[in-house]
């Protein structure tokens, strides 16, 4: 048996800092549905909104908005 105080095995690795990512999403929609299309996971706003826009305005044929978009 070992005291309590000692080690059995190699010492652990040191820590990796954990970095930030950007993640941003968006939100947009169209006045004559009840729906909203949205995008997730994507490293820009403007990326993010396209995205959102763009399956929007496939869906509905143009006329879409954007609702909201953040980071994180």
């Amino acid at each position: 048996s070992y005291p309590v105080c000692v080690s059995a095995g190699p010492p652990p690795a040191p820590a990796v800092p954990m970095r930030s990512i950007p993640n941003y999403y968006a939100a947009a929609w169209h006045r004559d549905a009840n729906d909203a299309w949205i995008s997730v996971g994507y490293h820009s706003k403007d990326r993010a909104e396209a995205a959102a826009m763009s399956a929007c305005n496939r869906a509905m044929g143009g006329g879409c908005t954007i609702a909201a978009s953040n980071l994180n």
